[in-house]
């Protein structure tokens, strides 16, 4: 299955396949776009990095980069966060491809954390991905 078919099977198509950092649920809540190399423990608690201003607060025209930032205005603001992990093709490239991505598990996400001029989002557990799949219709 590509990321573009599981987000929509999340009931969160992304807005642009190629730009897209997540999307939203029918429901609220939000469905992110990490990358699991940047991932890392504060207080023995994991977390996901969900900005990344030294790459991009250049560029504020860059459209997942503006998506991002909304996005954790909202978290801020108490919506759910759910994270699809991400691996790289390549660390050194940018922009970054995505070699696979885990397609068992999503992560809930918890408290957000500022950290170094970033926002970090924890990595409260795993969740099967397909208990939050929405019901494929017959045609």
């Amino acid at each position: 299955m590509t990321q573009s078919e599981f987000f929509k099977r999340l009931g969160a198509p992304l807005k642009n396949t190629r730009w897209s950092w997540g999307a939203r649920r029918a429901g609220g809540d939000l469905v992110l776009r990490v990358w699991k190399d940047r991932t890392r423990e504060f207080n023995g608690r994991s977390f996901a990095m969900l900005t990344h201003h030294s790459k991009y607060a250049h560029n504020q025209r860059n459209p997942g980069y503006k998506e991002r930032n909304r996005h954790v205005d909202e978290i801020r603001g108490g919506t759910c966060c759910y994270m699809v992990m991400c691996h790289v093709e390549d660390v050194a490239a940018n922009p970054r491809q995505i070699r696979t991505f885990e397609q068992d598990n999503v992560y809930l996400g918890g408290t957000l954390l500022e950290c170094e001029g970033d926002w970090w989002i924890e990595i409260v557990k795993p969740i099967p991905a397909a208990e939050l799949f929405t019901p494929v219709l017959q045609q």
